[in-house]
């Protein structure tokens, strides 16, 4: 594909991601499993919920199934109860278990002991209120890379990332600075993109179009940009009747159905 076809696109694209109204971008993180997921803990406050979040995110990836099947849904079945008093012991232990099961376990269990463990986990985030945490969001993002030993923009700890986005804007904390933080790139953010463009360059494509995007659009992130394309992208491997209908199902669902059909017409 060209780099005239390229940018093209890529213009294109920004136009349609533009048009998507600010409703519809929150709905589309309701819709993720991780949102899912915090309705379930969140009973027991933001910090200790926060926390949860934050350790779970870091440990998926190398799952048994999708996500959205064999992981978030089964990881409240070995939680303690939240209606009683928790604390970090209680939730390491538990979730100790529901690893032990897991691909990779080895590997899993040392992350979640390391974060359990660490000051950023008991301490900082275990006992912040919401606009505290948002007021050095990005200082926690490279804390917690260096509580993994991880580079900032490795995907499990950009995804963890997200899902202390997810735990802020559960408690109604929707404006902070991202500036910086990349696009967590799984292999549904490389499909979708090779699919669009061609383009291997998964993270400055996607900088590009955020970059576009907030120059009007302040509130759109590049993790809502992940979420609408983790979601979708499922549903463009193959061009069949049904996958379309699935497709525009989804734009329906969200009372975008225009937006639905000039992605879809794009992507072919």
């Amino acid at each position: 594909m060209s780099e005239n076809v390229n940018n093209l696109k890529k213009e294109r694209l920004i136009k349609i991601l533009y048009d998507i109204p600010d409703e519809a971008w929150e709905e589309i993180v309701r819709k993720e499993p991780e949102w899912k997921f915090i309705e379930h803990t969140y009973k027991i406050g933001f910090g200790p919920s926060s926390v949860i979040m934050v350790a779970t995110g870091l440990n998926n990836y190398g799952l048994k199934g999708r996500a959205e099947e064999f992981y978030w849904p089964e990881i409240p079945n070995y939680l303690p109860d939240l209606n009683t008093t928790i604390n970090i012991d209680k939730i390491y232990n538990s979730l100790k278990l529901f690893y032990e099961n897991e691909r990779f376990h080895e590997a899993k269990l040392k992350r979640l002991e390391k974060f359990l463990h660490s000051d950023l986990a008991s301490n900082t985030l275990w006992n912040s209120k919401p606009n505290e945490v948002s007021s050095k969001f990005k200082d926690i993002w490279k804390e917690l890379a260096g509580v993994m030993g991880q580079k900032e923009d490795k995907k499990t700890i950009v995804f963890a990332i997200k899902c202390l986005w997810i735990s802020l804007l559960k408690a109604d904390e929707c404006v902070f600075d991202l500036k910086g933080i990349q696009i967590p790139v799984d292999s549904r953010v490389s499909e979708f993109t090779k699919k669009l463009t061609g383009n291997k360059n998964y993270i400055d494509f996607w900088n590009d179009v955020l970059n576009e995007l907030q120059k009007t659009r302040k509130n759109i992130t590049i993790f809502h940009l992940d979420s609408l394309i983790w979601q979708i992208s499922p549903l463009i491997k193959e061009n069949q009747e049904e996958k379309r209908i699935k497709f525009l199902k989804y734009f329906e669902d969200l009372k975008i159905p225009d937006i639905g059909e000039k992605l879809w017409n794009l992507l072919q």
